[in-house]
């Protein structure tokens, strides 16, 4: 499929009431967010924009961009902290030692970290990558990449261990880890070039 057939220019304010979030650009291989402070985000395979979701309380205002990828779904999260208090924990501390099967930190960079778990949701297991960085001391960007283990199961120790023995295991692993590590290397800060939506508390209008 040739690049400029399927390029979706997105930008156009989304959500009438509330905060004003504009829409990211995307292309078939990666997604700019363009609300202050921007970040772009770059993908190995090729993906799909399905959505915009905004979520807050009383910490935090957070942007979640919903995508799809062939076999995988995706989300990524922008974060704002409405009160002090961040825990700048790399991500694989985050994480039972038993479910963790990669881990990535930065020495350059502390505050940008990956792992890889496999983790319950709902019914269903799901091996989950995700890639994390503190933009600033309130600010935060999280791509997590999900791929379906087992639906309907139970979180049993022996199911994941047959998994992770077997080849279907092994592979889906070695994947992950080429998706978690090609994005960990293509997240980065961008120039904001949206006139009017700059300012640093731009959500609390």
């Amino acid at each position: 499929m040739i690049k400029s057939f399927c390029l979706l220019f997105i930008s156009v304010v989304l959500i009438s009431c509330g905060p004003k979030a504009v829409l990211p650009i995307v292309d078939l291989e990666s997604l700019e967010d363009l609300n202050y402070p921007c970040v772009k985000v770059g993908f190995l395979n090729q993906i799909r924009y399905d959505s915009l979701k905004v979520e807050s309380n009383e910490k935090y205002f957070a942007l979640i961009y919903k995508l799809s990828m062939a076999s995988y779904m995706v989300d990524i999260v922008k974060l704002y902290a409405l009160v002090p208090g961040w825990s700048f924990q790399p991500l694989p501390e985050l994480y039972a030692n038993e479910n963790k099967v990669y881990e990535r930190i930065d020495a350059d960079n502390p505050k940008k970290s990956a792992v890889i778990a496999l983790t319950r949701i709902g019914d269903d297991i799901y091996l989950k990558g995700v890639v994390g960085e503190f933009i600033s001391d309130d600010r935060a960007v999280r791509v997590e990449i999900f791929r379906v283990v087992k639906k309907g199961d139970i979180y049993r120790q022996g199911v994941i261990k047959r998994w992770l023995a077997s080849a279907t295991g092994k592979r889906s692993i070695e994947n992950m880890k080429k998706l978690v590590d090609y994005t960990f290397n293509n997240i980065s800060n961008i120039e904001c070039n949206i006139r009017g939506n700059i300012d640093m508390n731009w959500w609390k209008e």
